[in-house]
């Protein structure tokens, strides 16, 4: 009898906690970044390039400035970061690390929390992820990659949502790893994806590779609430152990990318 009087008491429960609330204007302050110009406090970014370019390099870099609250690449605010690894083996992952660890200031064998499944797909692990996050108090995640989400055709729109919904649902912010489409202007898939990140930002690159190196521009295509700021290209230098470096490139050294600073509507960004 109490077995049925508590089951017949759930729907309307249900159903209060999802009623409307009052919700008040908050006074005129500037909108929380996490990483100035690339990602807000509890917002999603999706960051896209070709296949074969620095998108995990640049993740990474991310990631642990992040975690370790470095701000010597982009204006970073400290919380703690979880890689959600779905590419790579967790050896390859360990010696990019290490590289980006060097880079940064910080002690080669710093840790950093992170989810190992290669193979395997978000809605996978997405679980293990939420509880995660929850347990360790996690700011920031970042998923490599977006094209393991593993909910169906990512060019369908509701495959495209299931897979934002997965990410959103954390609530922190997190940095997606995405393709770029065959004509390397979007990221791949549905147009639902670019709709529901905050932010969105195509990683333009040059390569010199005579000289083992590679010019990135972080360029921000669409922001919600974030002003667009600056377009700054870094030089990421390579040797045979990885990535060994990153810096302010010279003006002159990646004629590419400098030409597309000169285009009327970027200028002033």
């Amino acid at each position: 009898h109490e077995l049925m009087l508590f089951c017949r008491g759930l729907w309307d429960a249900h159903l209060t906690a999802g009623e409307a609330t009052l919700s008040i204007g908050r006074p005129r302050a500037e909108i929380p970044a996490l990483v100035d110009g690339l990602v807000l406090q509890n917002g999603g970014t999706i960051g896209y390039a070709h296949p074969g370019s620095v998108k995990s390099w640049t993740g990474m870099l991310l990631l642990v400035s992040v975690d370790a609250g470095v701000s010597q690449i982009w204006d970073v605010t400290q919380t703690k970061g979880l890689l959600v690894n779905l590419e790579r083996s967790q050896e390859s992952v360990e010696r990019r690390l290490g590289r980006v660890n060097e880079i940064l200031g910080l002690p080669e064998e710093r840790g950093l929390l992170a989810i190992h499944r290669r193979g395997a797909g978000l809605a996978d692990v997405i679980e293990q992820v939420a509880r995660t996050v929850e347990k360790e108090k996690v700011g920031f995640v970042l998923l490599d990659s977006l094209s393991r989400a593993g909910v169906g055709d990512l060019t369908d729109n509701q495959p495209a949502n299931q897979a934002m919904d997965m990410l959103n649902s954390l609530g922190c912010a997190w940095w997606a790893i995405a393709h770029s489409g065959w004509e390397d202007k979007h990221e791949f898939g549905s147009m639902m994806f670019r709709a529901a990140a905050d932010v969105t930002v195509r990683i333009e690159t040059e390569e010199l590779r005579s000289e083992d190196k590679t010019g990135v521009m972080l360029k921000v295509m669409k922001a919600n609430d974030l002003p667009y700021g600056p377009l700054r290209p870094l030089a990421y230098e390579f040797d045979r152990y990885g990535l060994k470096g990153v810096r302010e490139a010279l003006p002159y050294e990646f004629p590419k990318l400098a030409e597309q600073l000169n285009q009327p509507s970027l200028k002033g960004r």
